[in-house]
């Protein structure tokens, strides 16, 4: 049986590893409030400086595309350049998937991201982002 990415996952744990990063926060604000090519904008500074956060954000941002990220354009060619760097420097999830476009190839890891992010289901699926949170991690005050 093949192996399929959870790419929810690794796109939960990118986003909770940014959260962390305070040279981030206002691409975050932006990323939270739906504004995504702002954020992709903010990302691109950040990921060009050499953050690995940000780099492996925009990989995840790049492989899903306008279904999930309206006003980001999807290249997997873009996305697989910026998870080699946030792999290169440590990022897991970045890695993961470095490796799953290494032996699957591009066509079949895009599959498996539209699988996850299916533009008719996502939203009432998965609900915001904000919303995922580690096992026995209380909600923020802002979450209701």
């Amino acid at each position: 049986m093949k192996e399929r990415i959870s790419i929810l996952s690794l796109l939960s744990l990118a986003v909770k590893s940014a959260r962390e990063a305070g040279a981030l926060e206002e691409a975050l604000v932006a990323y939270q409030g739906g504004n995504y090519a702002q954020a992709e904008a903010l990302l691109l500074v950040a990921g060009h400086a050499g953050h690995p956060n940000a780099q492996e954000l925009l990989g995840f941002m790049y492989a899903i595309g306008p279904d999930l990220y309206p006003g980001v354009w999807r290249s997997l060619t873009a996305a697989r350049n910026w998870f080699d760097r946030a792999a290169r420097a440590g990022r897991p999830s970045a890695q993961y998937m470095q490796a799953a476009f290494v032996r699957r190839g591009p066509l079949e890891v895009r599959a498996d991201i539209m699988a996850c992010f299916n533009p008719t289901t996502a939203p009432a699926a998965f609900g915001p982002l904000s919303a995922v949170r580690e096992p026995g991690e209380a909600a923020s005050p802002r979450e209701d």
